[in-house]
């Protein structure tokens, strides 16, 4: 079944015990679960971090108003910066099989990408990089967004979610040849391919 389209995602952060924000997290999907539209709410706890991704999948455009406002009611003293994104690609390893949105890890990574060199970043990814990053057996999935602006500097303009069952596809062989190649190296020179990345661990 194909995923929801957007993303809206809540970057929640503050000095509070992270206890606290994981309790008033938990209860948000319970207050979104009336609308089916709504298609999935996880939360995510960035590794060796307090900070926490919220994010919802929706496909109806008409909600993103309505999820911002819940999203955005964390308790003070934490903080949320809401984006919305939108899937422009997705890529699944051939004999991958369930959800893989229900795996533990997520990676990020955002680039502030210009507009007119989308489309080959793009390529990059769906022709070279996660193939090559998918022959990492932990490495079954990869969707791919673009962040709706405004939102905050440091996401940039695309965004990658890998999805993956050990911590060990961050240090396989695939994933250092995948880094390693001409086209890679080629793109890497660009002064936007300056890559935010980030591991969290999912909250069940």
């Amino acid at each position: 079944m194909p995923h929801p389209k957007t993303l809206l995602i809540a970057d929640l952060s503050g000095p509070g015990a992270y206890d606290d924000l994981d309790a008033w997290a938990q209860t948000v999907p319970a207050r979104l679960a009336s609308n089916l539209a709504v298609g999935r709410v996880g939360r995510y706890r960035k590794l060796n971090d307090t900070r926490m991704l919220l994010v919802a999948e929706t496909d109806d455009a008409g909600l993103v108003a309505a999820l911002k406002a819940a999203m955005a009611e964390a308790p003070a003293p934490f903080t949320a910066d809401i984006l919305a994104a939108t899937q422009i690609g997705e890529r699944q390893r051939p004999d991958a099989a369930g959800d893989l949105r229900n795996l533990p890890l997520i990676y990020t990574v955002t680039f502030p990408v210009t507009a007119d060199r989308e489309a080959e970043l793009g390529e990059w990814y769906d022709l070279e990089h996660m193939p090559m990053l998918q022959a990492c057996p932990y490495w079954p999935m990869t969707r791919r967004f673009r962040v709706e602006q405004p939102a905050p500097a440091w996401w940039g303009r695309h965004l990658a979610i890998h999805y993956l069952s050990d911590i060990q596809a961050l240090r396989s062989p695939e994933r250092d040849a995948a880094r390693r190649t001409p086209w890679r190296n080629r793109l890497g020179a660009e002064p936007w391919f300056r890559g935010n990345y980030n591991v969290y661990l999912q909250e069940r």
